[in-house]
């Protein structure tokens, strides 16, 4: 019990001070974990930009340089060797150009029919335009559109890594091989 009005509201006061204390603590704690899950959801993203700009120059690099390797095959074979032969043996190179631990290239008419694909085999010849990935997207289709219209570029879908079956997002760069027209 109090003596005295004194003591009663310096009670008072003490108990409004330390729970106005305890508001505030909590209220910086509040202010603080926004700022850190603030913080980790734009390295997050960043950190996925990043890495997709990096997997975008991967991409384009390896395709751009086995363009250039089947070209200059293609340049000095070409008056030597007959059509058919030159491309099977440029496919025959396609198919073993794999690179790193699931990146490989895999080779379309403008009609849509598979001419080479290391991974899937039972594909080539056949046409492709109506392959699906999981969510519904016609990604072949959107190959052959960027191909047209822009002759390069990338595409991203579902679609399951090699020897995996959940599908994946998957990043694909599309050019073309103008000598025979090939995606």
């Amino acid at each position: 019990a109090f003596e005295t009005i004194q003591e009663l509201s310096d009670f008072y006061i003490k108990t409004f001070e330390n729970s106005l204390f305890d508001d505030k603590r909590n209220e910086l704690r509040s202010a603080i974990q926004i700022a850190e899950d603030t913080i980790q959801t734009f390295y997050q993203i960043s950190l996925k930009e990043i890495v997709q700009k990096e997997i975008k120059q991967t991409l384009k690099y390896n395709s751009e340089l086995l363009i250039k390797i089947i070209k200059a095959y293609y340049e000095e074979h070409k008056d030597k060797v007959p059509l058919g032969v030159l491309k099977k043996e440029i496919l025959r190179m396609i198919r073993h150009a794999n690179y790193g631990n699931s990146g490989y290239f895999f080779v379309l008419t403008r009609r849509g029919v598979l001419l080479e694909h290391p991974y899937h085999p039972e594909l080539v010849g056949k046409n492709v335009l109506n392959l699906k990935d999981v969510e519904g997207h016609y990604f072949i289709k959107k190959f052959l559109e960027l191909a047209s219209k822009k002759g390069e570029g990338f595409v991203q879908y579902l679609w399951p890594q090699p020897g995996k079956s959940a599908p994946e997002i998957k990043l694909t760069y599309i050019t073309v091989f103008k000598p025979f027209n090939w995606i």
